[in-house]
């Protein structure tokens, strides 16, 4: 059910079928034993149906509004997940599951520093991620060529990511 809500296709035996959009499919084995195997499940799926071994870059942005925050996932500049509602308690947890899951060469994560509660994500973030950016908000939220992301919660936390790599 996970997959199918990502996009991918899934036949009915349970397999998953990559394709490069000529139907031209190619086997990878990615096994769940456990409902924990899930999201390194969605991750391995992920870069192999970009036809890679690895990401070269994982980026994670932030963008914080109290008392939630929106946390976009962006493999090698394309969006390719997002979390959303989530508590502050709950980043860093979400963090070690989405680095883990997603193989990947090196990662960075950003976080929204446009308001009180940005900071405090930092400083809680910055606990457990040392490398966590401070990353300038202004604008994020802007529709632009780039990305035509609908939500705006989710475009700024894009444009965070995307900002994390640059500073």
């Amino acid at each position: 059910m996970e997959l199918k809500s990502k996009g991918y296709r899934v036949v009915n035996d349970g397999n998953i079928v990559l394709t490069d959009g000529d139907d031209k499919g190619f086997e990878a084995t990615v096994k769940v034993r456990s409902e924990d195997d899930i999201l390194p499940a969605i991750g391995k799926v992920a870069v192999l149906s970009r036809r890679k071994e690895k990401f070269n870059e994982l980026l994670i942005g932030v963008d914080t509004n109290p008392p939630y925050n929106t946390v976009a996932i962006v493999g090698d500049g394309e969006l390719i997940d997002y979390y959303v509602r989530i508590d502050i308690e709950s980043l860093c947890t979400l963090f070690a599951k989405v680095i883990s899951a997603y193989p990947h060469k090196r990662y960075l994560i950003g976080i929204g520093t446009g308001n009180v509660f940005g900071h405090e994500v930092l400083s809680f973030t910055r606990e457990f991620f040392p490398d966590a950016k401070k990353v300038n908000e202004f604008k994020s939220s802007s529709r632009n060529h780039f990305n035509n992301i609908k939500d705006a919660d989710l475009r700024a936390a894009f444009a965070i990511a995307i900002r994390a790599s640059r500073e």
